[in-house]
């Protein structure tokens, strides 16, 4: 009887252990204009890959397994699939981490589910930056609609116990361009991708866009937290630090994480405003959109 209780006792050991793994997926792109179907110089090259590199080994010393997808292997399917395959890996209590590096598109929205007319896209690798009928109509987009769904199957599947971070470096709202003298790389672009061929208007200074939105709660689903690199009327500027550009989110992110830990107390973001707010290449105008249901 002793053996039977000290065989079922490891076991609920083990079943506990296995059900608070960390899962981290880490998608990155920095080499746009090298991808086949995009080599036409549409998306300028950013350094999206590099926060990848720079939050691989932080996430890694905190006990997340880590997955990640950089440049020409970052395409839509391959996103898809990676997120698909995290769903099914995810149990009942872990704690899931999804990062976001790259350029960014607003789309035009075709189920009038946004009070502002525009769908948020993440851009992979693969995806054109102008609607053409018949020939690419955004099914390489990577919408915030589907991410959403793909969101709320994640924190079903793990539960109450569990706690999903989202990072998005990447923006709409502004346009890729580079300086002279020295560099400036920014992410994302004011044109709007649509059969109708809208253009994405930054709302006017006096009239700034919310930095803080509530995600619903529910009983049944884990805790989400999305944080975002800039609001709709901001640049998403990239750092250059130690020789590399990175983006300002995962720069400091980063550089906040590695004295912690990760869990469900999220006031370490706090940190990062703070960072954002002291950095002059920021210009003070830079501000982290949270989003989340605790």
């Amino acid at each position: 009887m002793k053996r039977i209780l000290c065989l079922l006792s490891a076991i609920l050991i083990c079943t506990c252990l296995q059900a608070q793994s960390k899962r981290a997926l880490l998608i990155g792109i920095s080499e746009y204009t090298k991808s086949e179907k995009t080599r036409d110089g549409d998306w300028d090259n950013i350094h999206g890959a590099n926060d990848v590199r720079l939050l691989t080994p932080t996430l890694s010393k905190q006990g997340f397994t880590v997955d990640t997808l950089t440049n020409a292997d970052a395409t839509a399917d391959n996103i898809r699939k990676r997120l698909k395959t995290l769903e099914k890996k995810a149990g009942t209590g872990d704690m899931v981490f999804i990062h976001f590096s790259g350029h960014g598109q607003p789309v035009e929205d075709a189920d009038n589910d946004e009070k502002d007319g525009w769908d948020e896209a993440f851009i992979p690798v693969d995806a054109q930056k102008r609607y053409v009928k018949g020939k690419y109509e955004g099914e390489n987009h990577i919408l915030d609609d589907e991410l959403n769904v793909i969101f709320s199957k994640i924190r079903k599947k793990i539960g109450p116990k569990g706690f999903v971070y989202v990072i998005v470096d990447a923006c709409h709202a502004g346009t890729s361009s580079r300086g002279t003298d020295d560099e400036e790389y920014i992410r994302g672009t004011n044109e709007g991708f649509g059969p109708e061929g809208k253009y994405f208007r930054r709302p006017e200074p006096g009239k700034r866009t919310e930095q803080t939105f509530k995600i619903p709660k529910n009983s049944k689903l884990a805790d989400i937290c999305v944080l975002e690199a800039c609001r709709a009327d901001e640049y998403n500027r990239e750092l250059r630090r130690k020789g590399s550009y990175f983006g300002p989110l995962s720069f400091y992110l980063d550089k906040v994480i590695q004295d912690m830990t990760l869990g469900k107390d999220i006031g370490w973001i706090d940190k990062v405003k703070d960072f954002y707010s002291r950095d002059s290449a920021l210009q003070g105008e830079q501000h982290i959109v949270i989003e989340n249901s605790l």
